[in-house]
């Protein structure tokens, strides 16, 4: 009984944030993030984004980078300068990525509803 309860309970969790995600989505349209690979540093290191919205990764330097998420759900792959990549996020969390080729650059990507004011105020150019 109580699995069933879980259960039910999940599918009701699942309903409620894809129902208020298309809701989101009609209120306010997804933005876009614009991260920048430059100085062996990802700029800004901490991106903030609603579900729905885009983050772009643009390689700035003169050698090759990546945004590898260290769960490696996502990796743009190598960037050569002047090459970008992006992905739409989709889930709430928080996301920690690095560059393959250099370690110890580092970044997080941290995607959250509601899209409120904090999120406007760190909306991006």
């Amino acid at each position: 009984m109580l699995r069933v309860l879980v259960g039910l309970f999940t599918i009701l969790l699942l309903s409620v944030e894809t129902a208020y995600s298309q809701v989101l989505k009609a209120v306010s349209p997804p933005r876009r993030h614009i991260v920048e690979i430059r100085d062996f540093g990802f700029h800004p290191q901490r991106t903030l984004a609603a579900p729905g919205d885009t983050v772009m990764w643009i390689n700035r330097d003169v050698v090759p980078h990546t945004a590898t998420a260290n769960d490696r759900s996502w990796d743009s792959m190598e960037l050569q300068e002047g090459e970008s990549w992006e992905m739409i996020v989709e889930n709430s969390g928080l996301q920690q990525y690095f560059c393959e080729f250099h370690p110890g650059m580092r970044g997080i990507s941290e995607v959250r509803y509601p899209r409120d004011q904090d999120l406007a105020h760190h909306k991006q150019q």
